[in-house]
């Protein structure tokens, strides 16, 4: 049996997530990027390891970011069967805080590589994100307004959030209006484009000769198209680390005040030889760490809840 919870949904009211963890061989909670700074829903995810579902069964936690956080989470840390990081910062953090050695794998988004239209796209588009911080996502919105010839690009297909904790007739109604927003923000900007899926978004941005983001996951995904980026600082370390785990040059992260000399140059932000070759052994590992780690679940589901697996770099 199979089911799932997103991160900001109150798992825990969910009969039918309960019922599935219940009889499910193995929980697996997918940190992503939401452990940091001791933020409650951080804690929330964490925190089924002391659910009665639970009980005598592994839960594991993969592809963590895990930043700044309260010493008491190390309780619940302690009760994982395995923990994987997706950086080497929170790797190190996670060691700490779990006193046993933890490994860590490159974002799941780069698990398979480069993309197949990676060397065969165009390069004929500048395109430009946003950000999960208001005011840089603002930033970016502003400097493509400034730009006619680039394409707004969110790695988002709405810039409103939806809000899975309100009630049911009130999410209802937050799906329209964030529908309404989108609509209205594409008929005054003509430039917007808010792409459907991953594989939508993946090819504008393989057809990009430059893009500027504030999303973790847009960094993640001109790696595996080869795309030379420009990134602003996230809510937490997750693109720096990224950058430094794949061996990228850190000059990449920049300020919004810092994008307009980019844009005069573009060929700048080309990917240096050294680069390219550090890129391709990192997402060579990603795929092959990847695997170990599900080998390594899959191991975890069949021992039971005694078990404790590490991944060795």
């Amino acid at each position: 049996m199979f089911a799932r919870s997103r991160v900001g949904s109150r798992w825990w009211d969910d009969a039918r997530f309960l019922k599935s963890a219940g009889s499910a061989d193995v929980i697996v909670i997918n940190g992503e990027g939401t452990c940091h700074h001791g933020r409650a829903p951080g804690e929330h995810l964490l925190r089924v390891v002391d659910h009665p579902v639970a009980k005598e069964k592994p839960v594991v936690l993969i592809n963590a970011l895990y930043q700044e956080n309260p010493a008491e989470w190390s309780r619940y840390l302690e009760k994982f069967a395995l923990i994987s990081a997706r950086d080497s910062w929170s790797a190190a953090e996670l060691s700490e805080a779990s006193g046993r050695h933890v490994s860590y794998i490159p974002d799941l988004s780069m698990s398979e590589g480069f993309f197949p239209q990676a060397d065969s796209s165009k390069r004929d588009l500048l395109t430009i994100g946003e950000s999960v911080l208001p005011r840089t996502g603002h930033d970016l919105i502003t400097l493509s307004h400034r730009h006619p010839e680039a394409i707004f690009l969110p790695v988002i297909n709405t810039l409103k959030e939806p809000k899975p904790k309100y009630p049911f007739i009130l999410r209802g109604a937050r799906t329209v209006y964030t529908k309404l927003h989108r609509e209205m923000f594409r008929l005054r900007r003509k430039n917007s484009y808010f792409c459907q899926d991953e594989h939508e978004f993946s090819e504008y941005i393989s057809r990009s000769y430059l893009h500027v983001s504030g999303r973790f996951h847009a960094i993640c995904f001109c790696v595996a198209a080869k795309t030379p980026f420009c990134a602003i600082s996230s809510n937490a370390w997750k693109i720096e680390a990224l950058i430094k785990d794949l061996g990228i040059a850190k000059w990449r992260v920049i300020k919004t005040s810092e994008i307009e000399d980019i844009l005069r140059m573009p060929d700048q932000a080309v990917f240096t030889a050294e680069e390219r070759e550090n890129i391709k052994a990192a997402l060579e590992r990603a795929r092959t760490g990847t695997a170990q780690m599900f080998d390594a679940i899959a191991r975890v589901a069949r021992a039971g809840a005694r078990a404790e697996v590490s991944i060795r770099n």
